[in-house]
């Protein structure tokens, strides 16, 4: 999955900028691994469901 994979903070940061810097930036901006899948898989899961998930992957405890 993305996290395996992280985006170095260099490259997101270069991206980041050129984004921003544009004349008329985007008011949506998706850099790195997993920008595009999580958003995705959110639309299409239940919150319950997404939420438990990502809690035992990342070994988080709680409610968010």
């Amino acid at each position: 999955m993305w996290e395996d994979k992280p985006t170095p903070a260099s490259e997101f940061a270069a991206e980041l900028l050129k984004a921003v810097q544009q004349s008329t930036p985007p008011r949506l901006i998706r850099i790195g691994n997993g920008s595009r899948a999580l958003p995705s898989l959110a639309t299409l899961l239940p919150k319950g469901l997404l939420e438990s998930t990502l809690m035992k992957r990342f070994g988080l405890r709680g409610k968010l």
